[in-house]
């Protein structure tokens, strides 16, 4: 299933996930074995937008704060964008360390970072207070707004996030919200496109190459 995971083949990995996570226990290595199998598990089924299954699996956890988030996750469509054009670009305001951009959440504007490392869309804990979303840790951007384009139930986590050299950092948007679109970082025009998934490669591209899960 690990390999699997690695090779993006997520149906094929919860195929075989899912009968480790039911049944009997015999031992703590056991225990053990079950606990990892429901990890990986969740995140084929996150991978595949499988919300409803992430829901049930985070039940198998005790977890109820993210079953609350893949509940009502599961009710819609997550990262839809009816109406948007074929393509979106946002300029980088700074590309070193690290790329950073101007984005929207709810209404409210703010500054975020390019971060291939992280899963989620991640706000700030002040910021994501001040766009209006619930106390916690976890929950739903009912709209983001990326340069033309304006999507909607974006699954998001809050966390406390550091300055960047002269920015004050609002988010942080990381590969699960990347990977729905084809996407371009382009650091010699400064900018990241989103294009809609199956365009093609833009003239002078590259395709990407992932080694491992979070790795360019």
């Amino acid at each position: 299933a690990r390999l699997l995971l690695l090779r993006h083949r997520n149906r094929e990995a919860a195929e075989v996930l899912l009968p480790l996570v039911t049944g009997r226990v015999a031992d703590f290595q056991d225990l053990a074995q079950r606990q990892q199998a429901t990890l990986d598990l969740l995140s084929a089924q996150l991978r595949l937008d499988d919300f409803n299954g992430a829901a049930r699996t985070t039940r198998l956890l005790n977890d109820s704060v993210l079953t609350r988030k893949y509940e009502l996750l599961g009710r819609g469509v997550a990262y839809a964008g009816p109406g948007n054009p074929e393509e979106t670009s946002v300029e980088f305001v700074q590309t070193h360390p690290a790329p950073v951009f101007s984005a929207v959440v709810n209404g409210r504007a703010g500054l975020f970072l390019l971060d291939t490392q992280q899963d989620e869309l991640v706000l700030d804990r002040d910021f994501a207070r001040r766009a209006g979303l619930e106390a916690g840790e976890e929950g739903v951007v009912k709209e983001f707004g990326l340069g033309r384009w304006t999507l909607r139930q974006v699954p998001v986590h809050v966390s406390p996030l550091k300055r960047l050299g002269a920015h004050e950092v609002a988010g942080a948007i990381g590969l699960s919200l990347l990977m729905h679109y084809d996407f371009t970082i382009d650091f010699r025009r400064s900018r990241l496109t989103l294009r809609r998934p199956g365009s093609e490669t833009p003239p002078g591209g590259l395709p990407l190459v992932w080694a491992g899960e979070r790795h360019l």
